[in-house]
């Protein structure tokens, strides 16, 4: 078997980032939405669709800039794997399932897919959760390429990455140093992380509460010390009436951190929600 199969999350949080598995965290997100997914099949399809690739790659091909080049020909011209373009936010491109079926995802679904494929060919690549894109580096004893796989693998240099960030800082052209400390590697953990929160966005726009909590649960799973992602889901319970589950919430982000900027308004929802429950006692 290529892959490292876990079907189970709590299995899969136990586990150490070098053994946390992508595509199992990626297929368990997926099954949160398709309840019948078989995570099994799924790796058994990944198996056929990637073994001849890896069993065929050429001996001559030894270098990383070699076997990068090899890899990016593969996925987008062989399997035809390509950015949505046209309907970027369909939730479809999120969930793994969809995006094996269709060929069609978003910029971390599919670095996903392609982060795997070049572990399993040995290329050094690494997740980079950058602003508002994710993209995925490559190390070489030459330097740094950077390649954007919603664009079918196109390289990016510095004057790329700040004429992206120029919507995000006023029209500003940011620092080369600025961009470079942008480029730390994310973590297998907080990819999975990345991907939750773009589909709790989402849901959250379509007022489908139970559906974002589910992923804000997910997210505290991964990563329980982080302040924000409890105000959030108390905002999500508190839409969805569980107004102590909310006060729990919000009383545990001024606990982290008690020095936040909107401690002032959550100090207001902390009265008013605990002004509900005792009406509803």
């Amino acid at each position: 078997m290529l892959f490292s199969m876990t079907t189970n999350w709590d299995d899969l949080l136990k586990a150490e980032d070098k053994d946390f598995s992508l595509l199992s965290g990626a297929l368990l997100i997926a099954k949160d939405e398709y309840p019948d997914l078989q995570i099994g099949s799924f790796f058994a399809k990944l198996q056929a669709l990637f073994s001849p690739y890896v069993e065929g790659l050429p001996t001559e091909f030894n270098t990383p800039s070699l076997k990068l080049q090899s890899l990016i020909d593969y996925f987008f011209l062989e399997l035809k794997f390509q950015g949505n373009q046209h309907d970027y936010y369909d939730l479809r491109n999120s969930f793994m399932n969809e995006v094996l079926e269709r060929r069609l995802g978003i910029p971390i679904s599919l670095s996903i897919l392609f982060l795997e494929m070049g572990r399993l060919i040995g290329l050094p690549l690494q997740g980079i959760s950058f602003p508002g894109h994710f993209l995925i580096k490559c190390q070489l004893t030459q330097g740094m390429i950077l390649i954007d796989v919603f664009e079918q693998g196109r390289r990016l240099g510095i004057k790329d990455l700040q004429n992206r960030l120029r919507s995000l800082s006023n029209g500003a052209l940011l620092p080369p140093e600025m961009i470079m400390s942008m480029l730390t590697p994310a973590s297998n953990r907080e990819i999975i992380a990345r991907m939750l929160r773009n589909i709790k966005t989402t849901y959250r726009e379509q007022k489908q509460w139970d559906k974002a909590l589910t992923a804000s649960c997910r997210i505290i799973d991964l990563n329980p010390g982080w302040a924000e992602e409890y105000r959030h889901r108390a905002e999500l319970y508190e839409a969805l009436e569980c107004f102590q589950l909310a006060l729990d919430d919000y009383l545990h982000y001024l606990s982290i951190d008690a020095n936040a900027e909107d401690v002032y308004l959550v100090r207001l929802k902390i009265s008013d929600l605990r002004s509900r429950i005792a009406k509803l006692n």
